[in-house]
């Protein structure tokens, strides 16, 4: 179980010794420091919870993407811990293993949703009116991106400046969105670029 932090809701804490994972989770960006603290490794028991802390942290840091950097933070913290896992009793699993595959899930889903997919791509072939075909094109091209995505890549970004995820990881991003090369996927490219620049090593 993850417990309160000290120094965080004093009254909420009395009456409730122990509390449920997202209300410690959305503490954090007002009260890192004490989070940081009281955050035992042992509340982390099994791999189950820290899946469930995984997902948690991530869709906070999603939904507050001001605070991204903050919870990229508490996963460079938690990043060593390990448990466990279910599918080999002989083997451990680490809250970066589960948060990477966690970020690879969320990162394609995320831009498959975004513009026209490929698959709908495919769909223009047959279409014979080219007028129809130059105006799909166009609004693929314009499509602005969601706020789901633009902050779930800020977000993967900030894990790459926290030394969380690995270089390759983001090279991977990027060419995944060129290869896509709509709208929505160059300028959430931009907006990456923008905030790992300085640290990203150019592969040529």
């Amino acid at each position: 179980m993850f417990r309160w932090p000290r120094d965080t809701e004093p009254e909420e804490a009395v009456r409730k010794e122990q509390v449920r994972p997202e209300e410690s989770v959305s503490c954090v960006t007002a009260n890192f420091r004490a989070f940081m603290t009281d955050l035992s490794h042992e509340d982390l028991d099994g791999e189950e919870s820290l899946q469930e802390m995984v997902e948690l942290v991530f869709k906070r840091a999603v939904k507050k993407p001001h605070s991204a950097a903050v919870f990229a933070e508490l996963c460079q913290h938690l990043s060593t811990v390990e448990v466990q896992s279910l599918s080999d009793w002989s083997a451990s699993v680490s809250f970066r293993s589960l948060l990477v595959k966690h970020c690879q899930a969320e990162f394609r889903k995320n831009l498959d949703k975004e513009g026209i997919s490929q698959k709908s791509g495919s769909c223009l072939e047959p279409v014979r009116d080219v007028r129809v075909i130059d105006r799909l094109r166009e609004e693929q091209k314009n499509a602005k991106p969601s706020d789901q995505f633009l902050n779930t890549l800020r977000f993967i970004g900030e894990l790459f400046l926290s030394k969380v995820l690995a270089e390759k990881a983001m090279h991977c991003c990027i060419r995944r969105l060129l290869q896509k090369g709509d709208g929505p996927s160059l300028e959430g490219l931009c907006q990456l670029l923008q905030l790992i620049q300085q640290d990203l090593e150019v592969v040529m």
